[in-house]
């Protein structure tokens, strides 16, 4: 059986995938792309998510290779967390020294309630969340304010 947690985060993986599709063909060709997302997660939700990622900056294919070597160690010091402030100083203990890490609210990518942890990789932030006994991560841009979250 599917959760809806985990159709959410399923949801959300593909509409990441899209969007960074859409930039690189709008970038690279000068076409512009289109996509529809059928989400579970509720419309508000889904709009908050490819909006946030729409705005961020465009990584290369180095930057973002360089977040995806480092998001599945990140995504694993996620497991057991049970507080923001228990993960962060797990993350700097493992290297990372500019962690943001809180619980996510109304106005953050990741289902509210859950621990969204942001980690800057060089251009790249890895943005990984515990919702639940599920970890996910992704790899974006900054955002417009040049942070991860």
């Amino acid at each position: 059986m599917v959760t809806k947690k985990r159709r959410w985060m399923f949801v959300a993986a593909a509409a990441i995938a899209l969007v960074a599709l859409g930039a690189t063909i709008a970038q690279g060709t000068g076409t512009h792309l289109s996509v529809s997302v059928s989400c579970d997660a509720g419309e508000a939700s889904c709009r908050r998510l490819i909006s946030d990622v729409a705005h961020r900056k465009r990584l290369s294919a180095a930057e973002t290779s360089r977040g995806n070597d480092e998001s599945s160690r990140i995504t694993g010091l996620l497991s057991g967390a049970k507080a923001p402030g228990e993960l962060r100083t797990t993350l700097i203990a493992a290297g990372y020294p500019d962690p943001t890490v809180r619980t996510a609210g109304d106005d953050d990518i990741g289902p509210t309630g859950s621990i969204i942890a942001a980690v800057p990789i060089g251009a790249a932030c890895v943005v990984a969340i515990q919702a639940a006994d599920e970890q996910s991560s992704m790899v974006l841009g900054q955002n417009s304010a040049g942070a991860c979250l």
